[in-house]
C-alpha cells in the first residue's frame, strides 16, 4: 500500500495546543497533518472518554471491511511520519485500550497528539476503502427502501450483512461484559460507524471527522 507523503502537511510544525496535553508551558513540534486538527481550549488537558470510544469503534469498522486494516494503519503511520505515535501493532493496541468499555481497558489517558494521529490514520484508510464504503452505505439505503430485489442487488446485501455480522462479533469480543447494547442497537452502531467512515473518506476527511467527533464529545 502506498500513501502519498509529498504534501507539505507531512512536515513538522509547532502545535500551539500541544503543551496542554503534555502538561508543560512549551509548545511541542508535531506533524502539521496532526496539528491542523485543533483542540478546543475548553477540553483542557485530557481527552474525553467518548472520543477514545468513538475512534476505537471506527477502527473496528475498518477491521470489518479490510482484514489487514491494522497492518495497513501501521504502514500508513510510517509513510505519513507518524511513527512517534503509532510505531507498531502493540502500541496501537495499547492506545485503543484507552476506550473505557474495552475488556483490557488501561486507565492511562490517551493524549491529544495520539488521538489526533489516529483520526488522521482512520481517515486515510477510509479514503483507500472509499469504494467499499460507498457500496455498503448505498446498500443500506436500498434495504431500508425495500429495493434490493427490484434492483437485483442480493449480492450487495450479503456483503452488507457480512459486514454487520463481523462488526457484532468483533465488538462483542473486544468489550466488557455484560455488553450494554442489544443486537438491534449493535446494528445501528455498525451503520452509524459506516456512515462516519464514508464521511471521513472524502476531501479533508480527517478534519471533517475530527470536527464531527468533537461536536458530540462528552
Amino acid at each position: 500500500m502506498q500513501v502519498q507523503t509529498s504534501d507539505p502537511t507531512s512536515e513538522p510544525m509547532t502545535d500551539p495546543g500541544a503543551h496542554r496535553a503534555n502538561g508543560t508551558s512549551n509548545p511541542v513540534a508535531v506533524p502539521a497533518i496532526v496539528a491542523t486538527l485543533a483542540v478546543p481550549s475548553h477540553f483542557g488537558g485530557e481527552c474525553p472518554r467518548s472520543l477514545c470510544l468513538d475512534v476505537d469503534t471506527l477502527l473496528i469498522g475498518l477491521e470489518c471491511i479490510d482484514l489487514t486494516a491494522i497492518e495497513a494503519i501501521v504502514m500508513m503511520a510510517a509513510e505519513l511520519k507518524l511513527t512517534d505515535y503509532v510505531p507498531h501493532r502493540v502500541q496501537l493496541w495499547r492506545m485503543r485500550n484507552a476506550n473505557a468499555l474495552r475488556r483490557h481497558y488501561q486507565r492511562a489517558a490517551l493524549d491529544w497528539e495520539r488521538l489526533r494521529a489516529l483520526v488522521v490514520l482512520v481517515a486515510g484508510l477510509s479514503r483507500l476503502l472509499a469504494v467499499h464504503l460507498r457500496l455498503l452505505a448505498a446498500t443500506e439505503i436500498q434495504i431500508r427502501a425495500d429495493k434490493i430485489e427490484a434492483l437485483g442487488l442480493q449480492q450487495n446485501q450479503r456483503f452488507l450483512e457480512g459486514f454487520l455480522e463481523r462488526f457484532r462479533q468483533l465488538y462483542r469480543s473486544r468489550m466488557q461484559k455484560p455488553l450494554p447494547l442489544n443486537d438491534d442497537e449493535l446494528r445501528e452502531l455498525a451503520v452509524s460507524t459506516l456512515t462516519q467512515l464514508l464521511f471521513a473518506s472524502g476531501e479533508s476527511g480527517a478534519l471533517r471527522l475530527w470536527n464531527a467527533l468533537l461536536a458530540k464529545a462528552v
